[in-house]
C-alpha cells in the first residue's frame, strides 16, 4: 500500500516500528510485477499481505501459480479500502487455501474498526465482519435506528474515531454528532451482527481503494483554457470497483484532445 493511503502508513511503517518488525515494500504494484511480488513472500519469509481488492482481482486474473501463500510463515493476507467482490473471495480462498481476512475503516477512525477474521467468531464471508474497539449503528434517514437486516447509514463511535477536522468545524460537525460518526456508507447488519456495505451516501467515487473527490476533478479541468463545463461521475469497473469518467464541453471554437486533457490532469493533480 502507498504511504499516502492511510493503510499505507499504519499498516506500513507505523505498525512496523510499534512491534519491532520489518516492513518490505518489494516493487511497485503495476501488474508485470506480480509474480515478482508474490514470489516475494516465499523468499523473505513474509507473515502478513495487505492489499485492496483491486489487486486482489489481478491475482485472480493474471498469475499463474497456486503456491504463493504456501508455508508455516505465512500467517493473513488481509484485504482493505474498498469493498471485496463475493465472488472473487471465493475464487481466492478455494485456488490459495487461505482465509482473506477482510476489513473496514475510514481515515477518521485511524484505519480499520470492523474485522472479518481471522478467527472464526469474528469471519463470515462476504460481510466486513463484527466491530472491534468500536460500537456501531446502522439508522435511517430520520436518525432512527434500523432492525436487523435493515439498510441505513452506518455510524461508528469508539476512542479510535477522530475528534474533528483541521481547522474545519464546519464539516467536523456534518459528520460528528455526538461522538457518532456518520460514515456516509449504507449498511445492513444481520441477526448475528455481522456487518454488509451496500453502497456509498457521498460522491466519493472509491478507485481500486482511493478516494477520488469528482469535484477536484471538475475543478482541474476546468482550468484547463479549452474546456467550457464538466461533470465527473463514478462507472462500475471490474478491476478497480468504480473508475471516473469526466464529460467535458469544450467552448466554442476550440479543438482539444482526450490525451491533452489527460496530461493536464496530470500536471495538476
Amino acid at each position: 500500500m502507498m504511504l499516502s493511503h492511510v493503510d499505507g502508513l499504519i499498516h506500513g511503517p507505523l505498525l512496523t516500528a510499534y512491534f519491532g518488525a520489518t516492513l518490505l515494500r518489494p516493487c511497485g504494484m503495476e501488474t508485470q510485477h506480480l509474480e515478482d511480488y508474490l514470489n516475494t513472500i516465499y523468499q523473505e519469509r513474509i507473515t502478513h499481505v495487505v492489499t485492496v481488492p483491486a489487486v486482489l482481482g489481478f491475482v485472480d486474473r493474471l498469475t499463474s501459480h497456486d503456491d504463493y501463500f504456501i508455508g508455516d510463515h505465512f500467517r493473513h493476507l488481509i484485504s482493505s479500502a474498498s469493498p471485496l467482490d463475493a465472488a472473487l473471495w471465493g475464487r481466492l480462498e478455494e485456488r490459495f487455501h487461505i482465509r482473506i481476512c477482510n476489513m473496514y475503516g475510514l481515515t477518521e477512525t485511524v484505519i480499520g474498526g470492523i474485522f472479518c477474521g481471522p478467527s472464526d467468531e469474528l469471519y463470515r464471508r462476504n460481510t466486513v465482519g463484527l466491530p472491534v474497539d468500536m460500537e456501531v449503528r446502522i439508522v435511517d434517514a430520520e436518525g432512527n435506528d434500523m432492525v436487523d437486516g435493515g439498510e441505513g447509514e452506518l455510524l461508528v463511535k469508539g476512542d479510535n474515531v477522530f475528534t474533528g477536522y483541521f481547522r474545519n468545524p464546519e464539516t467536523t460537525a456534518k459528520v460528528l454528532r455526538d461522538g457518532w460518526l456518520h460514515t456516509g456508507d449504507i449498511a445492513s447488519r444481520d441477526h448475528d451482527g455481522f456487518i454488509r456495505i451496500k453502497g456509498r451516501i457521498k460522491e466519493v467515487i472509491v478507485s481500486g481503494g482511493y478516494n477520488i473527490h469528482p469535484s477536484e476533478l471538475n475543478e482541474a479541468l476546468l482550468e484547463h483554457l479549452a474546456v467550457a463545463e464538466v461533470a465527473t461521475v463514478g462507472l462500475d469497473d471490474p478491476d478497480m470497483d468504480e473508475t471516473a469518467v469526466s464529460a467535458v464541453v469544450l467552448k466554442e471554437n476550440t479543438q482539444c484532445e482526450v490525451n491533452q486533457l489527460f496530461q493536464h490532469l496530470c500536471s495538476i493533480l
